[in-house]
């Protein structure tokens, strides 16, 4: 029974260590996607603002 009562004690932390890595880099990630998305709208906009502008030649 002590042993057991140890292994959940040593456990313990370090499942919610494990817990909170993995929750900061499910933010991360989320943050990260929001930058990708508006990243790749900049450059769509700027794509079609070039197309759109009478060439200078």
């Amino acid at each position: 029974m002590d042993v057991e009562r140890a292994i959940r004690r040593s456990v313990g932390p370090a499942e919610e260590i494990g817990y909170q890595k993995a929750r900061w880099w499910r933010n991360l990630n989320r943050v990260m996607c929001l930058v990708g998305i508006v990243v790749l709208g900049v450059v769509i906009a700027l794509v079609v603002i070039g197309t759109k502008l009478p060439s200078s030649r």
